[in-house]
């Protein structure tokens, strides 16, 4: 799946954080990503499908929810929600395809689209129908799908190589150690695509 939004809005609530707040709603803990926007971009962006799919609803201003869109993907009976949305670029029953803008974000107390927001940010959730009985009604954490488009090779090929030095380094491994760990970084540079 792709990132919802531009991949340098920087996440401000994970999945599963503060349960003591949103138990009042039912769940374990949040639901969702927020992505806060940064200066630049405040407090509006482009929000984006994370994967082709059909439009179930699209709600310009739910009381809780707010601007909302909900998508269900094919063949995997996935689904994904982008909630608190000033401005709704589908309707419900189009068919979107990864990528495609679909919404504006919003968020700002009070205003049109916002729902129960407490500042501006773009919610993102995915829902799995098989988990329904986690805690969150079929919500699962988002990272553990969406983040193929957060990868910046720059970031990891320079953690892998400290990682790489510092092995080297220290020495503190045994050498069937050092190969196996010199093995998984060469492994994982190759799955990201790093040189």
């Amino acid at each position: 799946m792709k990132r919802p939004v531009d991949a340098h809005w920087p996440i401000s609530q994970r999945f599963g954080e503060r349960p003591e707040y949103y138990d009042k709603y039912g769940y374990a803990g949040h639901a969702g990503v927020d992505f806060a926007p940064p200066p630049g971009d405040y407090p509006y962006t482009n929000v984006y499908a994370a994967e082709e799919g059909d439009v179930l609803y699209a709600i310009p201003d739910d009381p809780s929810a707010g601007g909302f869109i909900h998508l269900h993907h094919h063949p995997a009976g996935l689904q994904t929600r982008y909630l608190h949305n000033s401005q709704l670029l589908v309707s419900s029953g189009e068919h979107v395809v990864k990528g495609q803008l679909i919404a504006v974000s919003g968020g700002v107390p009070g205003a049109y689209g916002s729902g129960l927001s407490t500042g501006p940010h773009s919610h993102f959730e995915v829902i799995d129908p098989a988990e329904w009985g986690n805690g969150y009604k079929g919500r699962v954490d988002p990272e553990l799908y969406c983040m193929e488009d957060d990868v910046d090779k720059a970031v990891i090929a320079n953690a892998l190589n400290v990682l790489w030095g510092w092995v080297h380094y220290k020495n503190r491994l045994p050498k069937k150690g050092i190969a196996e760990c010199e093995s998984a970084i060469v492994a994982v540079k190759q799955e990201a695509g790093i040189q």
